[in-house]
């Protein structure tokens, strides 16, 4: 996967000088979470004479505008700077046209740069302002190839969660990449010290067990807290996860909390002390299992398995 700051989000007309701030801002964040990752991040060589306005370049807006924060412009500097051109490493001649649906992109050479590289099996993403026209995944028409190609902008940080997320769904990437973005995807989850080891317990298709362990591992993230904050009933919990997470998760039975050895064999010791991982999260019906427990406000994944003892 690769990562290119696309020129045709930098048009940002004539707007005011508090919203050129904040677009600024969150580009900032969105390109510092991208040149931290793994993946390659590029842009065009000449991207400070990208026309911004009727009247501004790139680097006119971000070195010389009066009213802008200067540690806002500073800081947009320094992440367009850690960007590599793609244009010294790569011997391409892109497409700078091209239209998506009624909409024409006039001038984008970082866009065919992407468009080429998707075409030769890479998995490229745009990286641009939320006040460009181009979100989400577009159907992109180059007049001179005379060809289609879909192509998938970002430009806030749940957008680069979700690309992370499906990246971490789809490749061959080791355990240790789950384990070095988990923090970042599941930034509501706690994980148990050494937990990444324990998938080894989980049984079957190592793909489908990596696509069904991230799909719940989300479904926890994103839904669980606010579930909880919501309801109270464990059967409520359980009937709001399968619908709006699409994650089947239940408490332990009473017959398992009767079970000593069943019992300590969920606790977790963490930093918050011990957290007792009596919730199961089901990858499968009858095997595969995330334990976690709810402290604090918190969702701790202390244990992976294929089925502990009831």
């Amino acid at each position: 996967m690769l990562f290119v700051l696309d020129e045709s989000g930098l048009d940002l007309g004539d707007t005011d000088i508090s919203l050129l701030e904040d677009s600024f801002r969150k580009l900032s964040m969105l390109l510092n979470l991208v040149v931290t990752s793994d993946f390659p991040a590029y842009c065009w060589s000449d991207i400070w004479s990208v026309k911004c306005n009727s009247s501004d370049e790139l680097h006119q807006l971000v070195f010389n505008q009066a009213g802008i924060d200067p540690e806002v412009t500073r800081q947009l500097a320094v992440e367009i700077d850690r960007l590599s051109y793609w244009d010294d490493d790569f011997d391409i001649d892109p497409e700078f046209e091209f239209t998506c649906g009624t909409h024409r992109i006039e001038f984008a050479p970082s866009t065919g740069f992407c468009m080429r590289m998707i075409e030769q099996g890479r998995r490229g993403v745009m990286v641009t302002t939320q006040q460009g026209t181009l979100q989400g995944v577009k159907d992109l028409f180059s007049p001179r190839q005379s060809k289609h190609t879909e192509v998938l902008y970002i430009s806030a940080k749940t957008d680069w969660v979700s690309c992370i997320r499906e990246w971490l769904k789809s490749s061959d990437c080791p355990v240790s990449q789950v384990e070095r973005y988990s923090e970042d995807v599941f930034d509501n989850l706690v994980f148990a010290d050494g937990i990444w080891s324990q998938v080894r317990h989980f049984e079957g298709d190592n793909r489908t067990i990596r696509r069904q362990l991230i799909n719940n591992l989300a479904g926890l993230n994103d839904h669980l807290l606010t579930i909880r904050s919501h309801h109270v009933t464990n059967d409520r919990i359980i009937l709001e996860m399968k619908i709006r997470a699409d994650v089947v998760c239940s408490p332990d039975s009473p017959k398992t909390h009767k079970n000593n050895r069943a019992m300590k064999q969920r606790e977790v010791e963490t930093a918050f002390g011990k957290v007792d991982c009596e919730w199961h999260a089901k990858l499968e019906p009858h095997r595969n299992r995330i334990h976690f427990g709810l402290n604090r406000g918190k969702v701790f994944i202390g244990i992976f398995s294929g089925h502990l003892e009831t």
